[in-house]
């Protein structure tokens, strides 16, 4: 499934599930297959060519509902953040801080920043960038950074 996709982006890759059971259809789903063929009986005791591997009405529904539930919790590409996080967001990310009191002036080095909560000054991912900038008046240990700390700017 997997390779075809590669291979076929703009087609709907599908599964034919000749197999017992569910399990087999459900990895597929998970693999991105967008469609699942999978025999239907009424009743598995009639006689027919593919009643043993067939499945009869109320295991297939499970199925369906398995199979859905698996497309959900795959998601997306795409992060949304939805109103209801965005104040948790706010609280579990991390910022920019000073390790230490520091002078006006100073050099930043890497020893001089760490990270910590909460998420409302430079994001962690600019100490980089930080380095080697100066400091615009002194600031205190376990402060967290901003731009007007800075005498250079910080691209965010």
């Amino acid at each position: 499934i997997i390779g075809l996709r590669k291979e076929f982006p703009a087609y709907p890759i599908g599964f034919s599930d000749h197999t017992e059971g569910d399990a087999a259809a459900i990895a597929a789903v998970a693999l991105g297959a967008a469609l699942i063929e999978k025999h239907l009986t009424l009743d598995h005791t009639k006689v027919g060519m593919d009643n043993g591997m067939a499945t009869e009405p109320e295991p297939f529904a499970a199925l369906v509902e398995k199979c859905r539930m698996v497309q959900q919790g795959m998601g997306t590409e795409e992060r949304i953040v939805y109103p209801e996080e965005l104040e948790q967001r706010r609280k579990m990310r991390r910022s920019v801080v000073t390790a230490c009191d520091l002078p006006a002036g100073h050099v930043l080095t890497r020893a001089d920043l760490c990270a910590k909560r909460p998420g409302t000054g430079i994001p962690p991912d600019r100490i980089g960038a930080l380095v080697g900038m100066t400091l615009r008046h002194a600031v205190a240990g376990d402060t967290v950074l901003e731009q007007g700390d800075i005498l250079e700017d910080i691209t965010l």
